[in-house]
């Protein structure tokens, strides 16, 4: 048997609105080290770089 409604797919780790999105909730938490964290995990960026990520995202 199918599904009537197979799952949606999630969009490619790392990519798109959806980690700025989560980046800007951690950083609004007071959550900045764990936001570089997801940065480099999911993009493979040095800290530097994920570093710079997170602080350009506006909150």
């Amino acid at each position: 048997a199918t599904a009537a409604h197979p799952p949606t797919p999630l969009p490619p780790p790392g990519y798109g609105a959806d980690l700025a999105t989560r980046v800007r909730l951690l950083k609004t938490a007071g959550r900045s080290a764990q936001a570089v964290l997801l940065v480099r995990g999911e993009t493979g960026m040095s800290e530097p770089d994920a570093q710079r990520f997170v602080d350009a995202i506006q909150t």
